[in-house]
């Protein structure tokens, strides 16, 4: 009876420092954290723009990025991003150096920002990858104030 007691006891004894010995997985980097910022940046100003013109903006993420920093009918800037921000075509990139992808659905009017995170690779919608970082808005939240 006594090794059954003891046995529990330190059953309980490893449950209760477990948490101690293995420590979770932080997926929370600082660099996760700027392309989820961004993401909503880039989000905002496209509901923004649709917002003042009643259309998305269109083309590539380059010609997309060139109309939401007033390359525009109205010569509004929606998006504020330094030219040292973008790569050498014009794109605004995540962190690990992979361009943006925005896509915009005229249905349920969202707008969708994928980053391809440290791996650099798309996943599939399908596949869910650690690292991969989604991004939807509705466009209800006002993210002018943020930093890059």
């Amino acid at each position: 009876m006594s090794r059954f007691f003891l046995g529990l006891l330190g059953a309980i004894f490893a449950i209760c420092i477990s948490p101690v010995l293995v420590q979770p997985v932080n997926n929370h980097t600082a660099e996760r954290s700027r392309a989820e910022v961004m993401s909503t940046r880039i989000a905002g100003a496209m509901h923004k723009f649709r917002k003042e013109f009643g259309y998305w903006p269109a083309g590539t993420q380059a010609e997309i990025v060139r109309i939401l920093r007033g390359a525009n009918d109205k010569s509004l800037v929606f998006l504020d991003v330094p030219d040292e921000k973008l790569n050498e075509n014009g794109e605004i990139t995540d962190p690990w150096g992979t361009p943006y992808r925005i896509l915009t659905d005229a249905k349920t009017q969202r707008t969708r920002l994928h980053s391809a995170g440290p791996d650099g690779v798309f996943a599939s919608p399908a596949v869910r990858s650690d690292d991969y970082i989604s991004h939807w808005n509705a466009g209800t939240t006002d993210i002018s104030g943020l930093p890059f």
